[in-house]
C-alpha cells in the first residue's frame, strides 16, 4: 500500500473541481475577451470566481489576478512591490525556509541594492516573533512568509506576525497647517491635495483612520474649512476659520482614549476680536494663544493632544520660513497641559520642550537652497498611559532639492553622481566655478536639469572677503601697483607678467606711468 505524504506541496484534484474544469475545457471553451455568446459564458466564469475569491479574502475584485501558477505569482508579487516602492525604503524581511520562487526574486532583489533580511527558524521550523519585531525598520517595505511550509508542515504565526507589522499603522494623522504656500493656491496644487486626502478617506474606510488638519499662515482659512462637515463623515476633521477655541475631538487608541485639540494659525488681533474684554491682557503671541487654550475645554486629568500652527520660542528656522523676528514667538510653558504638541510652520524637524513633547516635524519637501542639506522626516508618535514615545521615519521626496557645484562643462558633461541615482530631473541649484561669466548657462543646464531652480557663480572673484590688510596702504604707489592690487584682489591670484606690459604700455600711451599717489 502506497501512502502519499505531501499533500501540503501538491494535492489531489477535487472531484468538483476536476467535474467543471472538464466542462470549461470541453464546451464552455470560449475567448473569455470575445463578444459572441461562447466568449460571454467563458468571462462570466472568470468574474464568479473573482467575486468568490474576493470574498473569501475580503478584498476587491480589482485585487485579484489569475497568473500561470505560484512562480509568476510570486515574482510578480516581490519584485513589483519592492521596485513600486523603492523610495520608502529598501529593506525586506522574510524566512530561511521559504520556497524557491520566493528566495529567487529575492537575490535576485538583494542584486538592485536591496537590503534582505533572512529570519531563522527553531527546531519546530518557525521564526521567533521577537527576532521579527527586531527586524522591521524605517526603511522595512515588504514583509513574505509562507503560512504554512510546503515541506515539513510548520505553522508559522502569521497573526502575530501581522500584529507586529502593523503597529505603526496610526490611530491618527495630524497635519499642522501651511497645506498650501499662498492664500489662493495653484490648481494644480489644490489638484493634488484633493487626491491625497481622497486617499487617506481611503484608509478611515478600511482601517478608521482619522485625519485633523489646520490652516497655516499661509493658507486661506476659509478655503480649508470649505465642505468640513461633509468630510467629517469620512474621518477627515478640518479647522481652518479660527472660532475662539482650540476646537476638541476624542479618539479611540488602542482602546485608549485620546483627546485631539485643533487651533489654527492666530495672531493677537484674532483672540482680542474673540474676547474683547480681555483685549488688555492680550499683548503678544504668548498670551494670545493662553487666553485661547484657558477657554478651551481641556482636562489635565485625560490624554491631551494639540495641533496648532506657531513660532515657539527655542525653535530655529531654515531660512524659508516668514517670521516676524522674535515678535510672533510662543513660550513653550503655554503648551503645558498637552501631553503632545504637533506644530506646523518651521520646515525643518525639531523636538523641544521640557518633556521633549513639542514636535515641528517639518515640511514633507523642501522649500529653498537653504534647505538642500536637510533630511525631511515625519514623526510617528505613540502614548500609553500619558507616556510618549517619538520616532523619526525618513521621507523621501519624489524630486529632492540639491546644490550642484562644478564648472559649466563638468555639470554638462556629467550631470549627475551615482549618488542621486542619475536623477536629473531633481530641482537643482547650479554653483558655477567658471572664472568668468559663460554664455546661455542657465539654458544649457536647463536642457539637463529641466527643473533647476537657480545659478550662481562661486570662484575666487566672489569667494574673496574684502578686508583691510588686502587693501594695503597706497601711498607711494605708481599706477601700475595699484592696479596690480586691484587685480590680485578681484581674481585672487596675482597679474601674468606678460600683462603687466600691456597695462604699462597702455599707461605710457595715456601718460603717468611713473604717477604716485599722494
Amino acid at each position: 500500500m502506497q501512502a502519499y505524504l505531501d499533500n501540503s506541496a501538491t494535492t489531489r484534484c477535487s472531484e468538483r473541481a476536476k467535474d467543471l474544469m472538464v466542462k470549461v475545457l470541453m464546451e464552455d471553451y470560449g475567448n473569455p475577451s470575445s463578444l459572441h455568446t461562447m466568449g460571454v459564458v467563458a468571462e462570466r466564469y472568470i468574474k464568479e470566481a473573482k467575486e468568490r475569491i474576493a470574498k473569501t479574502l475580503k478584498a476587491d475584485e480589482k485585487e485579484i489576478l489569475f497568473t500561470s501558477g505560484g512562480t509568476e505569482s510570486n515574482n510578480m508579487a516581490l519584485i513589483g512591490t519592492a521596485l513600486a516602492n523603492k523610495r520608502a525604503g529598501n529593506h525586506i524581511i522574510t524566512t530561511s525556509i521559504e520556497h524557491a520562487s520566493v528566495l529567487s526574486p529575492l537575490a535576485y532583489l538583494e542584486e538592485q541594492g536591496f537590503r534582505v533580511t533572512y529570519l531563522p527558524v527553531d527546531e519546530n521550523g518557525q521564526i521567533s516573533l521577537d527576532e521579527l519585531r527586531d527586524a522591521v525598520c524605517e526603511d522595512t517595505i515588504l514583509v513574505s512568509m509562507m503560512m504554512v511550509n510546503n515541506e515539513i508542515g510548520a505553522v508559522e504565526p502569521i497573526a502575530e506576525a501581522a500584529k507586529i507589522i502593523k503597529e505603526k499603522n496610526p490611530d491618527a494623522l495630524l497635519i499642522a497647517g501651511d497645506i498650501y504656500d499662498k492664500s489662493l493656491p495653484s490648481a494644480e496644487a489644490v489638484e493634488l491635495f484633493d487626491r491625497f486626502m481622497t486617499e487617506i478617506a481611503g484608509l478611515h474606510g478600511k482601517t478608521g483612520l482619522k485625519t485633523f488638519v489646520i490652516s497655516g499662515n499661509h493658507d486661506s482659512p476659509e478655503r480649508i474649512g470649505y465642505f468640513n462637515k461633509l468630510i467629517e463623515l469620512n474621518g477627515i476633521f478640518t479647522d481652518g476659520v479660527f472660532e475662539g477655541v482650540a476646537r476638541k475631538n476624542t479618539v479611540e487608541c488602542d482602546g485608549e482614549k485620546v483627546n485631539i485639540f485643533s487651533l489654527p494659525f492666530i495672531r493677537p488681533s484674532f483672540v482680542r476680536k474673540a474676547y474683547p474684554e480681555e483685549s488688555a491682557k492680550i499683548t503678544d503671541y504668548t498670551t494670545a494663544v493662553r487666553v485661547v487654550l484657558e477657554h478651551s475645554d481641556i482636562n489635565s486629568d485625560e490624554t491631551n493632544i494639540l495641533i496648532a500652527h506657531q513660532f515657539v520660542t527655542g525653535s530655529e528656522t531654515s531660512g524659508s520660513e516668514s517670521s516676524l523676528g522674535t515678535l510672533d514667538n510662543v513660550e513653550p510653558y503655554v503648551f503645558e497641559p498637552f501631553d503632545y504638541v504637533a506644530l506646523g510652520h518651521i520646515h525643518g524637524k525639531q523636538i523641544m520642550g521640557k518633556n521633549k513633547n513639542i514636535a515641528y516635524c517639518g515640511s514633507p519637501i523642501k522649500y529653498s537652497k537653504t534647505e538642500c542639506r536637510n533630511k525631511k522626516c515625519v514623526i510617528f508618535g505613540e502614548l500609553s498611559n500619558r507616556k510618549l514615545n517619538l520616532e523619526e521615519i525618513p521621507v523621501q521626496p519624489l524630486h529632492d532639492m540639491r546644490i550642484i557645484k562644478g564648472t559649466l562643462r563638468e555639470l554638462a558633461e556629467n550631470p549627475i553622481s551615482d549618488t542621486y541615482d542619475d536623477k536629473t530631473d531633481d530641482y537643482v541649484f547650479a554653483e558655477l566655478t567658471d572664472e568668468n561669466p559663460v554664455t546661455n548657462a542657465f539654458s544649457t543646464l536647463e536642457n539637463i536639469y529641466p527643473n533647476i531652480m537657480g545659478l550662481e557663480y562661486v570662484n575666487r572673484k566672489k569667494s574673496i572677503e574684502m578686508t583691510p590688510e588686502m587693501y594695503g596702504k597706497t601711498e607711494g604707489k605708481s599706477n601700475i601697483e595699484l592696479f596690480s592690487d586691484f587685480y590680485k584682489m578681484q581674481n585672487g591670484k596675482e597679474i601674468e607678467p606678460e600683462s603687466v606690459k600691456i597695462i604699462e604700455r597702455i599707461f605710457k600711451e595715456i601718460g603717468g606711468v611713473n604717477y604716485e599717489t599722494d
